[in-house]
């Protein structure tokens, strides 16, 4: 691994001559020399002790190379010493546990498609790695004796949603569940890592439990490389994690070895996702929605577990306009929800929901429409070269903003006019949701049934409600379904062509059509900041209560009035109004780098606590918001005090499961209480330096 200019790592580094010596870097003079010789080639220290240590073969990523990978999505800007590629979770697990002995960082990035930057460094003063996953993307499908309806897919880290859709289709199979923008790229590993969805301290993972047993269905490595939670195979089929990281790496794991889920516990999962986010929401305040959002992974996702199921027979697709969005909660309880909590398979299977000034900016003003074709024609070279894409449009615009992003929406409108249809284009609605309803071998007449709801409805409602059918498998339907996934890009070309700053909820559990919190926040933003605030644009997984919603706000003078504690002032009116509506902010994604805006009492507690179990020093993914969160949790001594008897429960239930190896054996009870006992005394010891307070 070569550092081409020593210099600029300086820059970014001013302690570097710390970490040099450290891990045995450089003399003084040589220190001087570089600094004051920016011509002068230098191989960094640490880069130098890498290289040798895991050898040539091992990508290494740096300068120009790296630099696609410290920039995310919308923009936010890391430093980090370089991108590493391992080739095997063996590699991957001495990576980590290198990274811990050396202090150094390390952030587990697959295609850096994080909205809100979760995948890219924070500028914090801590050297950084960014393991990159590319090449780790094997995966592997187990047959359910006596079951041919789902099947097991295991993965590891590094495959994307997209390629596993692609092999699945192949085989007639569907993932249940997929992430909005998982046909950008995002890999399953990386999000999980960053807690793209929530952290369940007491399962050490980045999901929440699939089955009623409790089986997280995920592999991850810990902190320090010594510690691997093992959600997937039983326990009297491995000894040791150096044994489970070997069966990983070649492919010998056979449905006998997992802890599968029963196809009760399925179903029972199923019909919690609805149970606890079907429209209409009334009040989620106090609930245990998403368990533990924090922002904070602290792991490295090694494998993971997933139950395919067979596609449907057929699937239709639906745009409903609604020009009166009170009459939303009656068109769900009528028309989506009536069948029933039990009946999952009587819910659509798709239900985005789009505001109609996004709708209208992206298919009548054509701002990044023509993405929305790309994806369709040519998914694979668009994914594959997407961050190379978003880094040469980011120039583009940087270098003529206005011309650039006027051609580019000239061309969406064209392209809008030949495959949006009309009344998408037309129709003065206030909100839209697409829809896809489907039949199984199970539930045959699902789609008859739904239409005939569907005229029972508009039967009472003629007026205020418009159903375009869009027919089955072609370019139309294919194209609308596509209109969404280009929301989030969409939004930060509006901030850009109207010199604002995007303030996002990505994601926000919300009641009803968040016509409230619309109105509340706009309020709040202008009496706060006057004249600011353009345009809310709302979009989300609609079915299940996920909301996005996206602010563009404008000064004067950017650099002066858009301070750091502006913004926080900001995304803390977003949250405040938010939560006096019955809303849920995600904690990761919700305000990104101000995560601690958003978390209340019991998830400071459990991010804390999770930092205990796994990583006290902070070395894991030290992007997106969670270190602020972690600093404001710790100035409570209570909060620390209950984190650290969360962190001794969860570790008595973990130990009870036998999930928890070092690469010599299991980890007794008392082994893993010693190892929490050093780290609340090393957390205590840095609580006294940063408040002054010393524990009793």
């Amino acid at each position: 691994m070569m550092g081409k200019n020593f210099t600029r790592y300086l820059k970014n580094y001013p302690f570097s001559t710390h970490l040099a010596a450290l891990v045995g870097g450089a003399s003084a003079a040589s220190y001087y020399y570089a600094k004051r010789q920016p011509i002068f080639e230098y191989e960094d220290p640490i880069i130098l002790k890498t290289r040798k240590e895991f050898g040539s073969d091992m990508q290494i990523l740096t300068e120009k190379k790296l630099a696609p990978f410290t920039t995310s999505f919308r923009g936010k800007t890391g430093s980090a010493l370089a991108a590493v590629e391992p080739e095997s979770i063996a590699d991957l697990q001495k990576l980590i546990q290198y990274c811990h002995e050396n202090d150094i960082g390390f952030l587990l990035q697959g295609a850096n498609t994080a909205l809100k930057g979760q995948g890219t460094p924070n500028n914090d003063g801590k050297p950084v790695v960014i393991i990159r996953t590319a090449k780790l993307k094997e995966m592997k499908v187990l047959d359910i004796p006596d079951n041919n309806e789902c099947k097991v897919l295991l993965v590891q880290p590094g495959l994307s949603h997209k390629e596993a859709e692609v092999l699945l289709t192949k085989m007639g199979y569907d993932l249940p569940h997929k992430i909005g923008s998982h046909l950008f790229g995002p890999t399953f590993g990386a999000s999980s890592a960053n807690a793209c969805g929530g952290t369940r301290v007491d399962n050490m993972s980045g999901r929440a439990s699939m089955t009623a047993s409790g089986n997280m269905g995920t592999i991850a490595i810990s902190a320090d490389g010594k510690i691997i939670y093992n959600g997937i195979l039983k326990s009297d089929k491995i000894n040791s994690g150096e044994e489970l990281i070997r069966k990983i790496d070649s492919g010998e794991i056979v449905f006998d070895d997992i802890e599968a889920p029963e196809l009760e516990q399925i179903k029972r999962f199923m019909k919690s996702l609805f149970d606890h986010k079907s429209f209409p929401i009334t009040n989620h305040r106090g609930e245990n929605i998403f368990a533990g959002d924090g922002g904070e992974g602290s792991q490295a996702i090694a494998y993971q577990m997933y139950l395919i199921r067979k596609k449907p027979t057929a699937v239709k697709t639906f745009v409903v306009t609604f020009d009166d969005p009170k009459l939303k909660t009656q068109f769900y309880n009528e028309a989506l929800l009536s069948v029933g909590n039990k009946n999952t398979d009587g819910l659509p299977i798709f239900c985005e929901s789009m505001g109609s000034s996004l709708v209208y900016e992206i298919v009548r003003n054509g701002v990044c429409y023509i993405a929305a074709p790309g994806l369709v024609l040519a998914p694979k070279k668009l994914t594959d070269y997407f961050p190379k894409f978003l880094g040469y449009r980011k120039k583009a615009i940087a270098f003529a903003p206005g011309a650039y992003i006027a051609a580019e929406s000239f061309a969406g409108r064209l392209l809008s006019r030949v495959f949006t249809p009309a009344p998408m284009r037309t129709t003065n609605f206030k909100e839209l949701l697409t829809i896809q309803v489907a039949d199984r071998d199970a539930m045959p007449n699902n789609i008859d049934a739904f239409e005939k709801r569907l005229e029972t409805f508009l039967a009472k409602y003629p007026d205020a409600v418009r159903v375009i059918r869009i027919k089955p498998g072609s370019l139309d339907e294919n194209i609308v379904l596509q209109i969404r996934n280009v929301a989030a890009l969409a939004t930060l070309t509006l901030s850009i062509r109207d010199k604002g700053k995007l303030f996002a909820f990505d994601d926000a559990i919300m009641p009803g059509d968040m016509k409230e919190y619309c109105e509340k926040l706009i309020k709040r933003l202008s009496a706060e900041f006057p004249g600011i605030v353009l345009m809310p644009y709302l979009y989300g997984h609609d079915l299940k209560q996920i909301n996005h919603n996206d602010w563009v706000a404008t000064f004067k003078d950017l650099e002066k009035n858009l301070s750091d504690e502006n913004v926080r002032k900001i995304y803390n009116i977003q949250t405040e109004v938010m939560r006096e509506c019955g809303g849920v902010p995600h904690a990761e994604h919700g305000v990104g780098d101000h995560a601690d805006t958003d978390l209340n009492r019991d998830e400071l507690v459990k991010l804390v606590a999770h930092r205990l179990i796994n990583d006290v020093k902070g070395i894991a993914n030290p992007g997106g918001g969670p270190e602020r969160a972690f600093q404001k949790a710790i100035k409570d001594q209570s909060i620390v005090d209950g984190a650290s008897q969360y962190a001794r429960d969860c570790i008595k239930e973990q130990t009870s499961k036998k999930t928890l190896l070092g690469l010599a054996g299991l980890f007794s009870e008392n082994d893993l209480l010693l190892r929490l006992d050093e780290n609340i005394k090393a957390l205590n010891q840095q609580h006294t330096v940063q408040t002054g307070y010393s524990q009793k």
